[in-house]
């Protein structure tokens, strides 16, 4: 306990620096359509807030952008150097996303995407 008392204390005496911006991708028919269903938008609520409290900011994304394929989105986000994306649950669950996630650092949140293979997280 005393070994966890200093650790908690060292981590909060030191100010916390920018460390990268995260990518938030979402897929939904309309770019803001996301935040009006309520668990994207705790989910969201709840990785910005962590993010920043490890000096990570979260950016969204959206996967339908015109004239935006996954692959352009992919090379933007490393000319950007955001070397993680989290991927907001999908609109339909058995989601395919022809997606190159290889240069990334990625998760799902819920069960929705299937495919690409992700490590993911989701409430229980």
């Amino acid at each position: 306990p005393m070994l966890t008392a200093l650790s908690h204390y060292r981590r909060t005496r030191k100010p916390i620096r920018f460390q990268a911006t995260l990518a938030w991708i979402t897929n939904h028919a309309e770019r803001d359509q996301w935040k009006t269903f309520r668990f994207p938008r705790i989910y969201w609520e709840g990785a910005s807030q962590r993010a920043a409290e490890l000096g990570y900011k979260l950016e969204s994304f959206w996967l339908r952008e015109p004239g935006v394929t996954p692959a352009r989105l992919a090379k933007l986000l490393q000319a950007r150097g955001i070397p993680g994306l989290i991927f907001a649950p999908q609109p339909q669950a058995g989601t395919h996303l022809d997606f190159p996630t290889g240069p990334f650092s990625c998760v799902a949140i819920g069960q929705s995407l299937t495919e690409p293979h992700l490590h993911r997280v989701g409430a229980n």
